[in-house]
């Protein structure tokens, strides 16, 4: 295995770990989790990038300092911490929606070229007839290609 492959599974690994610990203890913020998962920065900010990506938490509301996982009267900006059907169910209605447009914009192009090359390809429809000279220097074996 490669060492960028054992990196992003370790990172996988880690970015699981911190997502547990933040589904196990809520309220919990997600330095806290990565502290008690001894991370360090670059390893903290490879899980929280990963975990956004997936959908797994997303940032709390920046206007607000209580989000629906805070405990009363603590205040602190936590994750927001998805589940992970619903997580699942949005991932694949963006890869849907991504799928969606891209054919729709394939469409787009067929008709274009539909619009474009039709006028030429109705004009020379009928292939051309092949010289007299050519075909008969090819039969002797004259001027082969």
């Amino acid at each position: 295995m490669s060492r960028n492959a054992a990196v992003t599974r370790a990172g996988s690994e880690q970015a699981l770990a911190v997502y547990q610990e933040l589904r196990a203890r809520p309220g919990t913020s997600f330095d806290e989790a990565a502290d008690r998962l001894g991370l360090s920065a670059d390893e903290r900010d490879r899980c929280r990038s990963e975990l956004a990506s997936l959908g797994l938490t997303a940032p709390a509301d920046p206007e607000s300092t209580e989000t629906p996982r805070t405990p009363p009267g603590r205040g602190a900006r936590l994750p927001v911490v998805v589940d992970p059907d619903v997580a699942l169910l949005r991932l694949l209605r963006r890869e849907r929606d991504r799928l969606q447009d891209r054919l729709a914009a394939t469409s787009r192009a067929h008709t274009a070229l539909e619009a474009l090359a039709g006028p030429f390809l109705h004009a020379g429809a009928a292939p051309r007839p092949r010289s007299r000279w050519r075909s008969s220097a090819t039969r002797s074996g004259c001027c082969a290609s």
